[in-house]
């Protein structure tokens, strides 16, 4: 198998790939200035024994100090944080998930893309209110549906959010 980029530090131009889960689990790769290939076939740089991975299934290629991830038309496509993609420039804390694997993407420095998102501040405020979200619609409720629930019959096919807030 092709995986003479592995490593444990960062290398020299600062990106790297971490294996977190699949069969190379724990193992680092770093993202060099030419094109790394991941795919079934040994020639790849990163080569996954896989079924659900193509011979070459997609590249990361470094352009204008970016890195950029293309699929290379594959069978069962490239995922980046959950979402099918056919190219993308990537960014750090990015989750690929190739087959049955995924690879975070690390800059050392870099901010996660993760930690641009929402953060919940699980630390108790005096005084402070509770606001619990809570789901209801078909399925959701105690019975598993709303029919016989009492509610209005063009309630019974859309979901509703309900906000319960208290007070300590």
């Amino acid at each position: 198998m092709g995986h003479a980029g592995a490593q444990s530090a960062f290398p020299e131009n600062g990106a790297r790939l971490e294996a977190v889960s699949g069969p190379l689990k724990g193992k680092v790769f770093s993202l060099g200035e030419e094109e790394f290939s991941i795919g079934r076939d040994p020639s790849n740089q990163i080569s996954l024994l896989d079924s659900l991975v193509s011979r070459r299934h997609c590249v990361i290629r470094k352009e204008d100090g970016q890195f950029r991830l293309v699929d290379l038309d594959s069978r069962n496509s490239t995922f980046v944080s959950g979402v099918p993609i056919r190219d993308r420039v990537l960014l750090q804390g990015d989750q690929i998930r190739i087959g049955n694997s995924v690879l975070l993407f690390q800059i050392p420095g870099g901010e996660s893309s993760t930690d641009a998102s929402l953060q919940l501040d699980a630390t108790p405020a005096p005084g402070a209110a509770t606001v619990i979200l809570r789901k209801e619609g078909p399925g959701s409720g105690p019975r598993g549906s709303a029919r016989g629930s009492g509610c209005h019959p063009s309630h019974r096919r859309r979901n509703r959010w309900i906000f319960v807030r208290h007070r300590a």
